[in-house]
């Protein structure tokens, strides 16, 4: 089969690229990597289309095609789009991203006529709740717009959802038939079930903050738990962990103490000291769930977050502590609650790890992926 993936951000050059490329991409452009990468390698023809000059092309070493449209996704590049599509001559073309891109795949069908599936890594409705009020109605003309315009002959062919709760979103609030909509649970990396990760030693556990130094990523609200988390457990090794260089001048120039840096590193190496993972969002995340949310748990990490998206959907079950976003005293509690009982940490640890590795596997997904083209293309 000749398949085209589509998403923003896929170009992220590395020195090692071939082999440590998922850790230089985030979010939707790194699921929309391993998709390809998959897909290529269960010998299927597969072209990846992402938007970056055309100079790094020539930097990249992939076991998939790579193609550019330019700088940006954009109306202006859907002639260069078109032309792409054209010369790789797709049995279905599949889009990655949220509300925008899910317009750019509905202009796509409507000037290809190809089969069209688009996956949301972000949900809509999240996005314009966390936005300003000129992005939100931006978002709203603009889906206004592509429902009056493009008839539902030329929609998309089928969505894909990651989680239930998106899903139920994608029906009640974009109005996406519920025949057309499947959920996917795309996988974790081979490699990341095969980490074993060292744990702390009882008497230093370790509590780790690795969702990203700024307000909407709960940075402060995390800062200011510590002092609860001390004065409750004196000998408790609270760490955040900085993802690149803007991270780590964040967490400088808030000039706060009671904290150690670790990074810039991978997530494997920020986390493998520390048994209990902090991510307490305020807002929308980046691709819902959080992967790097998933992976932690697929290590066996006691994850406390807060109930945004689709987060107590993965956590619930006892799979994770879910508080109340922005608020640092059911934070610092929910951490000690973890310190002070062994059990229950265990236990959350136990069935984090059985939850991920049964339901975010790659051979699993790919199978579900090509179910849903195959039944298109035989429509």
């Amino acid at each position: 089969m000749r398949i085209c993936i589509v998403a923003s951000g896929l170009e992220r050059p590395s020195k090692q690229e071939s082999s440590h490329l998922r850790r230089t991409l985030d979010g939707t452009a790194r699921i929309a990597h391993e998709l390809s990468q998959t897909l290529a390698q269960t010998q299927h023809d597969v072209t990846a289309i992402t938007d970056c000059p055309q100079g790094n092309l020539l930097k990249s070493s992939r076991t998939y095609n790579l193609m550019t449209v330019g700088r940006h996704f954009s109306l202006t590049c859907i002639p260069r789009f078109v032309e792409i599509l054209r010369r790789a001559r797709p049995d279905i073309v599949h889009f990655h991203g949220g509300e925008l891109m899910s317009f750019f795949a509905r202009l796509s069908k409507a000037r290809t006529g190809l089969p069209t599936v688009h996956t949301f890594t972000f949900i809509p409705s999240l996005v314009r709740d966390s936005s300003s009020i000129t992005r939100r109605a931006l978002y709203s003309l603009a889906g206004m717009s592509f429902r009056m315009n493009i008839p539902p002959s030329q929609d998309l062919d089928h969505v894909i959802a990651l989680t239930e709760f998106a899903r139920e979103r994608l029906i009640s609030e974009e109005n996406i038939p519920e025949r057309n909509l499947s959920v996917v649970r795309y996988g974790i990396p081979v490699e990341s079930f095969e980490q074993s990760l060292r744990g702390q030693s009882e008497a230093d556990p370790g509590i780790v903050f690795i969702s990203g130094t700024t307000k909407i990523r709960g940075f402060h609200t995390f800062v200011s738990s510590i002092p609860i988390i001390k004065s409750g457990f004196r000998s408790a090794k609270v760490a955040v962990a900085v993802r690149d260089r803007e991270d780590l001048e964040r967490s400088h120039l808030n000039g706060q103490n009671g904290f150690d840096i670790v990074g810039p590193s991978d997530l494997y190496h920020s986390v493998s000291s520390h048994s209990i993972v902090v991510m307490p969002f305020w807002g929308h995340v980046a691709v819902d769930p959080p992967l790097s949310m998933l992976e932690c748990m697929a290590w066996g990490k006691q994850v406390i977050s807060t109930p945004i998206g689709s987060i107590p959907e993965i956590m619930s079950n006892n799979r994770g502590l879910v508080v109340p976003p922005r608020d640092a005293r059911a934070l610092g509690k929910g951490v000690l609650e973890l310190l002070n009982d062994q059990s229950t940490g265990q236990l959350l640890s136990r069935n984090a790890r059985a939850f991920v590795r049964s339901n975010y596997r790659w051979d699993e997904a790919i199978r579900s992926i090509l179910n849903i083209y195959n039944r298109i293309l035989n429509n």
